[in-house]
């Protein structure tokens, strides 16, 4: 089934309220030449302020794509997989956060928003004959295959792939680019720095994983633990990392990346398959990772 033509319709109004050439304060041509250098497309992306919200909201109608990520201001970005598009929302603590760490911080969430939609799995179903939706999003099974009851799966691999390509772009980045970042933390990307996960600990991060909030205090993102877990599996296990490049297209590349990752732990693939997109899960995940290499 190719793409309704409604969403194809939604698609290309968005792409034509908000050109990419009319966007500021990115160096989009460098996120782009970043992403073509692994061998990825790059797929229509939004970067959208807190005023263009109306804008999308009247062109979508009551499309229900972003599962209320476009109230508030938590929401860094998303991957919209039914119009096959990427955004980044420059508001709230989003907004505070780049005026702490830089441009490269929302440049950085559009490498990761991307990453997501690096997923060659492009079939869409119907549901109850209401909506069409996309099964799978890379690493990731979405939530509809098993009722609304039961999270999504495989979410720590898909989150953590995206930001793995995060993490490399902030520390590939000249250092010019994240002076505020290193003026603040150092130059040593691979530095570790420790952060305590209520409930769960104390853990080290990477700084290249690692931005300035609003009070200029060094704060990790969520999908920052699923990449360093992933992360850690690939040094565990090199069989792992060029897995994770042809599982975005590869059914075969799948089954082999859960055996290699099975290697590591019997069972540990299934385990890191379950769980919600959260702190905790997570960060739980991750310091049971800690604890295997």
């Amino acid at each position: 089934m190719e793409m309704p033509p409604d969403y194809a319709r939604m698609r290309n109004d968005l792409i034509e309220a908000f050109p990419k050439e009319n966007i500021q304060n990115m160096d989009i041509l460098s996120v782009e030449k970043f992403l073509t250098s692994r061998g990825m497309e790059i797929k229509p992306y939004l970067v959208l302020e807190e005023d263009d919200i109306s804008k999308v909201r009247e062109i979508i109608g009551s499309a229900d794509f972003f599962h209320g990520m476009l109230e508030g201001g938590e929401f860094a970005g998303s991957y919209i997989p039914e119009l096959d598009m990427a955004f980044v929302f420059r508001r709230g603590k989003v907004k505070e956060a780049i005026s702490s760490s830089g441009d490269i911080f929302s440049e950085g969430l559009l490498v990761h928003e991307l990453g997501h939609a690096s997923s060659e799995y492009r079939e869409y179903v119907t549901t109850e004959g209401k909506s069409a939706a996309v099964p799978r999003i890379g690493f990731c099974l979405t939530e509809h295959q098993f009722g609304d009851s039961v999270p999504m799966r495989g979410l720590l691999l898909e989150e953590g792939w995206a930001d793995m390509l995060y993490g490399d772009y902030i520390a590939d980045t000249p250092k010019e680019k994240k002076h505020l970042l290193t003026e603040a933390l150092g130059d040593d990307m691979e530095r570790l720095i420790t952060f305590p996960l209520p409930g769960i600990g104390k853990v080290e991060m990477p700084l290249k994983y690692v931005y300035l909030d609003e009070d200029n205090s060094p704060s990790v993102r969520i999908t920052s633990l699923a990449a360093y877990a992933l992360e850690l599996l690939c040094q565990k296990n090199p069989n792992i990392k060029p897995l994770l490049s042809e599982g975005r297209h590869s059914v075969d590349a799948l089954r082999k990346l859960a055996q290699e990752i099975n290697k590591i732990e019997p069972g540990l693939y299934e385990y890191l398959q379950v769980g919600n997109y959260t702190l905790d899960s997570f960060g739980t995940k991750l310091a049971h990772i800690l604890s295997l290499v």
